[in-house]
């Protein structure tokens, strides 16, 4: 990770913290809360499935404080991120810090099936921390058509309760950032990954 990443998300967590007092983003009221679960959480998912190797869209689905999907387009500012939100309220953060942070391969939008002008591969890959599997795979169903199978990764240990193939359980461990105070401790998480093809049925 270079410094200029390090510096936003920083910036993403002082972002997260100032409209987290108006507007409800998150349960996590302190920066190292926010660093440990929204910010260290995924940018050791992105080093452990390799993120930065892959040209293709990623779906942050019900994105509301941007955790996944900023914490990835910081890191992997190649990569076409589309950071999904229905409520106004948590739009209107995610379009403010995406532009606060200059994050020029960032889209936010209102449904998943926005995305379609986007694309011109075969291949997207979602992401959720907050949405249940039962509504991530209906979310998906809409884009099987164009793109299948469709790689679904989850935080958390849970998986569907519909038959996918591939379906696995990643336990991941990181070590805090020095900002944290707590060098070198190791904690645990888990993504969850389900691939979900034309021929599962809901």
């Amino acid at each position: 990770m270079v410094a200029e990443q390090e510096r936003l998300l920083d910036q993403y967590c002082d972002l997260l913290l100032h409209w987290n007092s108006r507007v409800r983003l998150t349960g996590f009221h302190t920066k190292s809360e926010i660093q440990k679960n929204l910010i260290f959480e995924p940018a050791s998912a992105s080093r452990y499935f390799s993120l930065q190797n892959d040209p293709f869209p990623l779906v942050d689905l019900g994105s509301g404080n941007g955790s996944p999907g900023i914490i990835f387009a910081i890191l992997n500012p190649a990569r076409p991120i589309f950071l999904i939100e229905r409520r106004q309220k948590k739009m209107t953060f995610l379009l403010y810090a995406a532009g606060n942070l200059k994050l020029s391969n960032v889209h936010v939008l209102e449904d998943i099936t926005m995305i379609k002008p986007y694309l011109s591969g075969s291949q997207v890959d979602i992401w959720s921390k907050a949405v249940s599997w039962e509504d991530l795979l209906k979310a998906c169903l809409p884009l099987l058509p164009l793109y299948s199978p469709i790689r679904i990764r989850k935080f958390g240990e849970d998986l569907p309760l519909l038959t996918c193939s591939s379906m696995a359980v990643h336990g991941i461990t990181f070590k805090d950032f020095k900002e944290s105070g707590q060098s070198g401790k190791v904690a645990d998480f888990y993504v969850s990954e389900a691939l979900l093809s034309g021929q599962t049925g809901l």
